[in-house]
Order: C-alpha cells, then sequence, then structure tokens
C-alpha cells in the first residue's frame, strides 16, 4: 500500500514541475514577442539558455525539497500507524469473544509485513485451536520462507496439549464415567515474545 501511494504522490509532483516549466517557458516567449513588435521594447539580447535555466532550477528544487518533505511525512504516520495497530492486536488478544479474534485474523493479510507478525503472535496468545486451518492456508499460500515457517510454527504450537489435558491425560481417574471437559481454548503456557493474559484479582475475604 505504502508503495503505491509514494508513486502517486511523486507522479502528481512531477507533473506540478512540467506545467511550471511550461508556464514559465511561455513568458519568456511571450515577452520576446512584444519586444520584436514595432514600436514594442526593445530587449537586450542575452543568452536565452542562462535567462531560462535559472528559474527553472530554482523551482525544481523547490519541487523535490516538497516532494522530500511529503514522503518523510507520510513514512513518520505509518510507522504510528503499525506501532498502535500492533498494540490494539495484543489487547485484542487478552479477549475471549468472537469479534475481537475475527478482526485478528483479518490482518493476518495486511499488506504491511510487521502488522501480520503482531496479528499472528496475537492470534498464537488468543490461543484458539480452531484457528489452525487459517493459519495452514495462509502458509500454503505465503512464498517468503520466514513468513511460512514462523505460520506453520504458530500451527505446531497450537496444537500442543495444555498443561490441562496433559495432566487429565495422566492422572489417575477416581470416577471412568466421569467426562473431561474439552475446550478449543488451551492454556500452554506463552509464546515467545508475547505476554501471559492478565487475569482480575480476586478480593480475599477477611
Amino acid at each position: 500500500m505504502r508503495p503505491r501511494i509514494l508513486i502517486s504522490v511523486t507522479l502528481a509532483l512531477l507533473g506540478l514541475l512540467a506545467v511550471l516549466m511550461v508556464s514559465t517557458r511561455n513568458r519568456r516567449l511571450a515577452a520576446g514577442d512584444e519586444g520584436d513588435r514595432p514600436g514594442g521594447r526593445t530587449l537586450v539580447a542575452m543568452a536565452p539558455t542562462t535567462a531560462l535555466a535559472l528559474p527553472v532550477a530554482e523551482e525544481t528544487a523547490v519541487v523535490l525539497t516538497n516532494a522530500r518533505a511529503a514522503v518523510t511525512i507520510m513514512e513518520t504516520n505509518h510507522e504510528e500507524y503499525v506501532e498502535q495497530r500492533v498494540a490494539e492486536l495484543m489487547d485484542l488478544a487478552m479477549n475471549d469473544d468472537a469479534n475481537s479474534l475475527s478482526a485478528i485474523l483479518t490482518e493476518l493479510t495486511n499488506p504491511d509485513k510487521r502488522i501480520r507478525k503482531g496479528a499472528l503472535e496475537a492470534a498464537v496468545q488468543f490461543g484458539d485451536r480452531t484457528i489452525t486451518p487459517r493459519l495452514q492456508e495462509l502458509a500454503a499460500q505465503t512464498e517468503e520462507a520466514e513468513e511460512k515457517a514462523a505460520l506453520l510454527a504458530a500451527v505446531d504450537y497450537l496444537n500442543l496439549p495444555s498443561l490441562t489435558e496433559y495432566l487429565a491425560g495422566h492422572a489417575p481417574r477416581t470416577n471412568a464415567s466421569l467426562p473431561l471437559r474439552n475446550t478449543n481454548r488451551v492454556n500452554r503456557g506463552v509464546w515467545p515474545g508475547t505476554k501471559p493474559k492478565q487475569t482480575a484479582p480476586t478480593n480475599a475475604g477477611p
């Protein structure tokens, strides 16, 4: 997305530069025609290249300076947006609702690589095992090796048994007819690079 914006701004600035150059040339030619008419002003002969080169060079420098300033502003704004969006995704990972998970999964296809990475970390932190087919699908569509490996690693991590599941599978059961609770959302620790979920403190009695 950002390269397209930069190209559009550059083309617009180049178009403005062309208009300024044509306008300057027309004014010079009009002044020369007036001096050639009978009764018109007589212009002192001077090198036309020198007369035209200086204004055009100055206008070009101004246009280029403005273009660089515009690009710098856009890059700064984009950096701030990326940081803000990644922080928002990690906040969504602390929730338990379907809307938060959907918002996280949507950003897995964001054009910005850093936002995609933040979305993957948030998805793993959310801890819903049902998203693994979607992660596998994205991994199959991704050509970049590093990003593909990260998606597959997230799938493997989510498919690991949680501590509760591990203990339930190894601890002796006193009542074989008592079923174990089966949940999609798992808690198996902290994904590298993320923070553990914060739980609200309970008020202790006196």
